[in-house]
């Protein structure tokens, strides 16, 4: 498990994103670009979502459907609101349990890059539960610093770094991602991830991911991935399918 999370550590320094192709998407991966929404355009992500739980948890699976609304409102600014529909199953409670979350937000690229010389962009969100079966649910502040740069005309670098809060004792947890996209098919994109989560309890996560990214058209594009955890800490597998669309053109 040591050996696993040392190299997450280190290849956290490097990571990309699909950005060769006509909209950067921050799904369906877990890194965030740090591309902006062109100005006073609106693009939604949104996808379904299945997770088969840690075995350690009372939670079998986890069911949900994600929504991400992006509006750029200037040129290095875009406001953001995203939605999650959540439905875990229990093994204490076959009813199980339904979330409706938002999650508005921010993201604002401070640095310009060119080539090897990465964009940069820190973003700011929280929760905002509408209707939850937790009575413990928290509003979980996240700070996040992205980048991301192209390599090669068909390979395109980044990472992220996060802090958020998930309870309200305020114990700092860390995220941090790394994802390589590769451009060599006409229209798709293929990544392989690796990203990992440090909690004060149960501990460390680990996982790794890969799918891709499709363009139907210059405004519209299809995704899917599929991941596993990589240590006892870590969910065991988890799958997706979702949609980009920009408007306008």
């Amino acid at each position: 498990m040591k050996v696993r999370l040392a190299i997450l550590t280190i290849i956290v320094y490097i990571s990309s994103v699909c950005s060769a192709q006509d909209m950067v998407t921050d799904r369906p991966d877990q890194t965030e670009s740090a591309s902006i929404v062109p100005k006073l355009h609106f693009q939604l992500e949104s996808g379904f979502d299945f997770t088969d739980a840690n075995s350690l948890s009372d939670i079998k699976d986890v069911k949900s459907i994600q929504s991400l609304l992006r509006f750029g409102l200037t040129s290095a600014l875009e406001l953001r609101l995203g939605f999650s529909n959540e439905t875990a199953t229990l093994v204490s409670d076959p009813e199980g349990s339904v979330s409706n979350i938002l999650n508005p937000g921010f993201k604002y690229r401070i640095f310009k890059g060119a080539g090897i010389i990465p964009d940069v962009a820190v973003m700011g969100s929280f929760l905002l539960p509408v209707k939850t079966d937790d009575a413990d649910h928290f509003w979980s502040p996240e700070v996040r610093l992205a980048a991301q740069h192209d390599l090669l005309d068909v390979l395109s670098l980044g990472y992220n770094l996060a802090l958020f809060w998930d309870n309200k004792n305020y114990d700092t947890q860390k995220f941090y991602s790394v994802t390589a996209g590769l451009n060599v098919i006409p229209k798709t994109c293929l990544f392989l991830e690796f990203f990992g989560e440090n909690y004060k309890t149960p501990g460390n996560a680990g996982y790794i991911d890969f799918g891709f990214t499709y363009s139907i058209i210059n405004n519209l594009q299809l995704d899917g991935y599929l991941g596993y955890g990589l240590n006892d800490n870590s969910n065991n597998m988890f799958w997706g399918v979702g949609f980009t669309v920009r408007l306008p053109k």
